[in-house]
Formats: C-alpha cells, sequence, structure tokens
C-alpha cells in the first residue's frame, strides 16, 4: 500500500480536475491562512478515510466517483466505491432476479437469520433488506476507517451468526424467508 499522504495528494489532484469549484469551493478560506487550514483538516479527515484501503481500491473509488457523481462523494460513500459495493436498490434487484452471487447469499443469510416473514408485501421485505445490507456495508466502512484492510469478498464469504430458528408455528404454509419473498411478491408468484 502506497503512503496514505501520497493517496490523499492524488485523490485531491484528481477530485480537483473531476470536480472543480464544486470540490474546491469547501476549501476556500477567507485568507490563504485559512484556506491551508481547512485544506490540511479536509487532507487528514481523507487520511483517515483512505488508511484501510489499499491503491487499487483507492483508485477504483476514484474511477467510480468520477463517473457516478456529480459532486465530491462522502467519506462513506468513497469507501462503498472502493469496495466496489453497489447501492441497495442494485442488491434488492439481484435478489429478484435470483441471483446467487456471495453478496446476495450474505445478505439473504443476515436477513433471514434476523428474520423470517410471511408473505406481507415487496416493500417490506425490500426495507428488510436495504436495512441489513446498510449494516453490512456500514461494518465494512467502520473497519476501513479504523485502518483495517476489508476484502469485501472474504468478509461476504464468512459464515453467519449462529442465530435461533424463527419459529414457524401459527404461520401460514406460503411463509417464506425475506429473501425467497422477493421474487415471489415481484412475479406474483409466477415461476419464471
Amino acid at each position: 500500500m502506497a503512503n496514505t499522504q501520497e493517496q490523499v495528494s492524488e485523490l485531491f489532484n484528481r477530485f480537483t480536475y473531476i470536480f472543480g469549484a464544486r470540490f474546491t469551493a469547501e476549501l476556500r478560506g477567507e485568507d490563504r491562512e485559512q484556506t491551508r487550514s481547512k485544506v490540511r483538516s479536509a487532507k487528514a479527515e481523507w487520511a483517515e478515510t483512505l488508511a484501510g484501503l489499499t491503491d487499487e481500491q483507492v483508485e477504483q473509488g476514484i474511477r467510480a466517483t468520477k463517473y457516478r457523481c456529480d459532486w465530491p462523494p462522502s467519506h462513506a460513500q468513497f469507501v462503498r466505491y472502493a469496495l466496489g459495493l453497489p447501492e441497495a436498490g442494485q442488491v434488492i434487484a439481484r435478489i429478484a432476479r435470483g441471483d446467487t452471487d456471495d453478496l446476495v447469499r450474505a445478505v439473504c443469510r443476515a436477513a433471514g437469520g434476523r428474520r423470517n416473514v410471511t408473505l406481507v408485501d415487496a416493500r417490506e421485505q425490500a426495507r428488510i433488506v436495504e436495512r441489513v445490507y446498510a449494516e453490512l456495508v456500514e461494518d465494512m466502512v467502520r473497519d476501513v476507517a479504523r485502518g483495517r484492510a476489508v476484502d469485501p469478498a472474504a468478509r461476504l464469504e464468512a459464515p453467519a451468526p449462529a442465530v435461533d430458528p424463527p419459529k414457524r408455528e401459527g404461520l401460514p404454509n406460503e411463509s417464506r424467508s425475506v429473501c425467497d419473498a422477493i421474487p415471489h411478491n415481484l412475479t406474483g408468484g409466477q415461476q419464471s
């Protein structure tokens, strides 16, 4: 991994070219000394953010930001991009399509481990998946902020924590886990 200060300088240079005044306006002070102070503070914050990322992850974050953002990203958003994590809506769409990649399995495992639901509505199930996914992402972002290297693939393949199986008595026969129910609700129960 490169020196974090070098990563921050590269990030600032690239953000200046990508976002122009939208990035630099926040760094301007009323005089040179105040501007220098703001730049030092911003660079210190970004150094903390980048501490747990590899050079490749930082580059991935910059590239994703360049093509996805009209404004400079928040630190958490940049880390999500650097780790290659999709938006929650994309995860829900992948579940609805029946994808079974590591991310989908991890989210479904976490959602199913916390709560199995009857076939309420797809919006409630999507909210559960969004909340579970947000928690997974937040854990990874927090680890990066603490300077810990994060490998999303390894994190997602890790076994889910042990939980008690859901109690099924009193539930209708059509009770499904959250992730099983999303495709069912989106297709009206039709098999594709």
